[in-house]
């Protein structure tokens, strides 16, 4: 199913949710028994700039957003696990070709 870019009169607010979770490298040692995970949850606001697209998605993008974060310290710390919250402001640029099959993006 395709939606033509201008049915909502052009989209210039989007939303994206990322949701990460890994495990940390290294403490893998015979006194863990499971290695401390890294879980970051990403809240991001784009507003498109609209005039300057190329092709039919993608153009030029303002970000902001919040990095929400949960990780273990160390090995003493095993069970206490530190929140921590930080800002986010960007600028970027993405664009796809017209049948939408590839595409890059790049942000600062």
């Amino acid at each position: 199913m395709k939606v033509p870019v201008d049915a909502l009169g052009g989209a210039t607010w989007t939303t994206r949710i990322e949701i990460e979770s890994r495990p940390q490298f290294g403490l893998n040692g015979a006194f863990i028994a499971q290695p401390p995970a890294s879980q970051s949850l990403y809240l991001y606001s784009d507003y498109q700039f609209s005039n300057w697209r190329l092709g039919n998605g993608g153009g030029l993008r303002l970000t902001s957003g919040i990095i929400l974060s949960a990780r273990t310290l160390t090995v003493s710390y095993i069970d206490a696990d530190v929140a921590k919250a930080m800002p986010y402001a960007g600028i970027g640029y993405s664009a796809a070709n017209n049948s939408n099959t590839w595409g890059w993006s790049a942000d600062i």
